[in-house]
């Protein structure tokens, strides 16, 4: 009997041990990712003031008065998004997909008054409409209305409303198609 015949049984017992256990790591691994979804998602559903069903959130997002943010179904926030809503309502609708580092500021600074007066922060509502892709780092300002369908490039800020289906880009964003 050669050594090869002889080890064979025990190389094999060894592969199979091997083997199962790192299926079970496996199956562990995402019972782990599943919870941290669930854990996200019930952490954001009590405090925005609608969640829907099956949205996501991937990674670390910063929302100011989530109470004044409501969020429809299938919406996915990628990590760093920022959203600010002081004292308007900020809407997005369902099958939104929100990529990284996208910032939707509901307030901004009134810059006209009259000399002396001081200056106070303004707040309008946003709205972003079913089906709409919002492009890497892109910013949306108060008072805008993204219609359905519609596309904002990355890097794109958005400072006035948005037509259904089209594709705004630059700085500010001005329609691409």
């Amino acid at each position: 009997m050669s050594i090869r015949q002889t080890f064979k049984p025990l190389w094999l017992a060894i592969k199979a041990f091997f083997w199962s256990w790192q299926h079970v790591w496996y199956f562990f691994q995402k019972c782990a990712e599943t919870s941290i979804r669930a854990c996200r998602y019930h952490y954001w559903k009590v405090r925005f003031n609608t969640l829907g069903l099956d949205s996501r959130v991937y990674g670390r997002i910063t929302v100011l008065n989530p109470k004044k943010v409501s969020v429809g179904n299938r919406v996915t926030f990628n990590e760093g998004v920022i959203v600010i809503a002081k004292t308007e309502s900020i809407v997005i609708a369902d099958d939104v997909r929100i990529s990284a580092g996208v910032k939707i500021i509901g307030t901004g600074l009134n810059t006209l008054v009259d000399a002396g007066l001081p200056r106070r922060h303004t707040s309008q509502p946003i709205t972003i409409g079913a089906n709409v892709w919002l492009g890497a780092g892109a910013i949306i300002t108060s008072g805008v209305t993204i219609g359905a369908g519609a596309t904002v490039a990355a890097g794109a800020v958005v400072s006035t409303d948005v037509a259904a289906n089209s594709i705004v880009g630059g700085v500010p964003a001005k329609p691409l198609n």
